[in-house]
């Protein structure tokens, strides 16, 4: 017998989480092969488990005998049986579904982690439909009533729309709320970003009222897709009040900012920009990096130095993402002169980490044509 029922219940834990997304995320088309069953469960007598078994068995009699049997146990076993033992029969899709289906419903958690792992690494390659995975989650989670496992459902509604596939994305999203839970900011929009991705904004735009609707705050994140959505779609006035509602809530749009800057975008980048300053919004150092990239790129390396000091000024460390972007973009315009400007403002704070040292040195004194007189004209400048 391939295990009791009695020790088949435990608690579910990461490592189905993982099988699932695994099996899920490398399941292909919506055809099934029919292959037997894979030899690893242990034997029985070579009788069937149930009298009377009829000399013809197709699957969908296997499947009907599974799905009304109470017993687990036996449950298992006329799986088992029909595709160790019975002559010219094959399991399939559908088979594997029933089985997988009674398992999960009985919270047999391992024997379904065993089987899922079976169906991926089968060299027959079997691809495992979308209803099975529905079917496994659908009970998972359930042994102790946690709802800490809100974040596997996320991880399984992730996997769908990763694919695309937001018909069963939307029936996960759907389990979280049958089970009486609630979604976080995360679950929210990871769904968001699949109605984006496939132009349905005005069902993004659904799913975050009723994110707001029942008491969750979006995040930076939610605001970001939302925002980058609005653009693209031309809708810039909506686009707007997002992110005056971001700079009201104390965000910053880092990420709305770093959309404008690669898009060359830096007029609107500059307002927000200077929106977020009369909002005493305090910018970090990757937001910062964003808006230097952004004029570095379009050729306009002065406005990133004045950047740079601007960063300076505040506070703000700059890092060594910060002075490359600058560094190499002055060297492709032959600005050497305020390659070394840029060296001395960093030098000058006091506030050098060791990989900007680590630049410095190869960047600029690594020639050893000139560097030499490069670091001392550093180093006297910075002695006075």
């Amino acid at each position: 017998m391939f295990c009791h029922a009695r020790s088949l219940l435990r608690r579910p834990n990461i490592t189905l989480t993982t099988t699932i997304l695994r099996t899920l995320t490398t399941a292909g088309a919506a055809t099934y092969p029919e292959i037997p069953l894979l030899q690893e469960s242990t034997s029985y007598t070579v009788t069937p488990p149930i009298k009377p078994w009829t000399s013809r068995h197709l699957p969908k009699r296997s499947i009907s005998m599974i799905t009304h049997q109470d017993n687990l146990d036996l449950a298992f076993q006329v799986f088992d049986y029909a595709g160790k033992y019975h002559p010219g029969f094959s399991h399939t899709h559908a088979t594997y579904h029933s089985i997988i289906d009674k398992l999960s419903r009985a919270r047999a958690f391992d024997a379904v982690e065993s089987l899922l792992s079976q169906l991926s690494r089968s060299s027959s390659h079997i691809k495992c439909g979308d209803d099975v995975f529905i079917s496994v989650i659908r009970n998972y989670g359930l042994a102790d009533g946690d709802d800490s496992q809100t974040c596997d459902y996320t991880t399984i509604l992730g996997g769908f729309v990763s694919r695309g596939d937001l018909v069963n994305a939307e029936k996960v999203f759907s389990e979280i709320f049958d089970k009486g839970w609630s979604p976080d900011a995360i679950t929210y929009t990871v769904l968001m970003v699949g109605y984006c991705k496939q132009g349905r904004l005005s069902d993004a735009i659904k799913v975050m009222d009723n994110m707001e609707y029942n008491g969750m705050e979006p995040n930076e994140i939610t605001y970001g897709v939302m925002i980058d959505a609005y653009c693209k779609e031309k809708r810039s006035g909506e686009a707007r009040n997002l992110i005056d509602d971001m700079l009201d809530k104390k965000f910053l749009p880092s990420s709305t900012l770093c959309w404008m800057c690669e898009r060359g975008e830096l007029n609107e980048a500059g307002r927000l920009w200077d929106d977020m300053v009369e909002k005493r919004r305090r910018p970090h150092a990757f937001t910062y990096n964003m808006l230097i990239k952004g004029f570095t790129k379009a050729g306009n390396v002065k406005e990133g130095i004045r950047i740079l000091e601007e960063m300076l000024d505040n506070g703000c460390l700059p890092n060594k993402s910060t002075y490359t972007l600058l560094i190499e973009g002055l060297q492709e315009l032959g600005m050497e002169g305020d390659v070394d400007k840029v060296v001395s403002m960093a030098m000058a704070s006091r506030e050098v980490d060791a990989d900007s040292w680590d630049l410095f040195l190869h960047k600029i004194v690594g020639n050893l044509d000139c560097g030499t007189g490069a670091l001392d004209r550093l180093l006297m400048e910075n002695a006075t």
